[in-house]
């Protein structure tokens, strides 16, 4: 799966309550739910124009009362790029790793999951997040902005509650792999391996052929879980991201 294909996949699966695109920059807005929703990208730059751009960044987040927040992919060859932030003032942060597997047409089927709606995967989630409930809301309206087909999954045990759950959507014949979670309960129990054993099932009952997920890459634990099921890194991304000092007080309290 190339990695433009993933970057196009990406957009359609995650889309932001806002997108502003130019010939040289694509900035996304979501309320500072995820940091893929609220960063920008940099589509085309040189030495000479990097001030300029900065400046157009910086002025639409802080309208945002967010901080600027750059995305940084490995693949592109943008050391420049990430040198040029990191020394204005802008800090790594959100290192993240895009897998993808081969979605195989004898794919294990026999992991049952409960398909739910919207609002009653959301209380499952939330449920097993409630340190993230503030986010429910932006969270709710960016599901329904994607386009393409949606299982809305939960694995439940034998007494039918819920241990883990996640979220596929399929454009064309990839799928990707959304807010995959495991209740802290019944971590290393192999729910989540069964639940994206499931998923994958699913992908391939609807004719997909390639799945794709997004990890934290201090998770190492979800990593080496993924590799087993068949995933492997396709491409690295991280996120430079400059606060004003007023936001960093405001933190700290």
């Amino acid at each position: 799966m190339h990695t433009d294909t993933i970057e196009q996949m990406s957009q359609q699966i995650w889309p932001p309550l806002e997108q502003l695109q130019s010939k040289d920059l694509v900035l996304r807005y979501a309320k500072g739910f995820t940091n893929r929703a609220n960063s920008a990208t940099v589509t085309a730059y040189s030495a000479r124009s990097l001030p300029g751009i900065q400046n157009r960044v910086e002025k639409y987040f802080s309208d945002k009362a967010l901080p600027a927040s750059v995305k940084i992919d490995r693949n592109l060859g943008a050391t420049e790029l990430d040198n040029y932030l990191a020394c204005n003032g802008y800090s790594m942060q959100g290192e993240s790793l895009t897998m993808t597997t081969e979605i195989s047409i004898n794919s294990d089927f026999s992991t049952k999951l409960r398909q739910m709606d919207k609002r009653d995967w959301l209380n499952v989630y939330y449920g097993m997040n409630p340190q993230l409930l503030r986010y429910r809301s932006v969270h709710s309206d960016l599901l329904a902005r994607i386009k393409g087909r949606i299982k809305f999954a939960v694995l439940q045990n034998k007494i039918r509650a819920p241990v883990s759950c996640a979220i596929a959507v399929q454009v064309e014949n990839y799928v990707g792999l959304l807010n995959v979670c495991t209740d802290p309960c019944f971590r290393r129990q192999g729910a989540a391996s069964r639940l994206v054993t499931g998923l994958l099932a699913w992908s391939s009952s609807n004719n997909a052929r390639q799945a794709f997920l997004t990890v934290d890459a201090a998770n190492t634990a979800a990593i080496s879980l993924y590799e087993k099921l068949g995933f492997m890194t396709k491409r690295k991304c991280w996120y430079r991201t400059k606060y004003t000092q007023k936001r960093r007080e405001n933190e700290r309290h």
